[in-house]
């Protein structure tokens, strides 16, 4: 499993107090996670800017490809949706090597 945190700091909320800043965003996202509101997120500084994302990866790609058959043959997935998936589950499947 793996966390990723990607945080750009090349913008005005971070010119005059980076450390303050990059510090703020931090807590807020410690915060979200001990909330249990998970951990993919959109990160933004103080003035409302999108400066980077967390995300945690756990599935391996053959997770995502059983989880992708399971969509396509569920009963309560709809045509349009079994049609959009298609090509990522074809995609998915080539790199499994399947």
């Amino acid at each position: 499993m793996n966390f990723t945190v990607t945080i750009n700091l090349d913008n005005e909320a971070f010119s005059e107090s980076a450390e303050f800043e990059l510090a703020r965003i931090l807590h807020g996202l410690a915060s979200d996670i001990e909330s249990y509101k998970g951990t993919d997120r959109r990160l933004m500084d103080i003035n409302g800017n999108v400066v980077g994302s967390s995300v945690q990866s756990s599935r391996g790609l053959a997770d995502v490809a059983a989880h992708l058959r399971g969509m396509m043959n569920s009963p309560y997935t709809s045509k349009d949706v079994r049609e959009q998936l298609k090509p990522v589950a074809v995609g998915v499947s080539r790199l499994l090597g399947e």
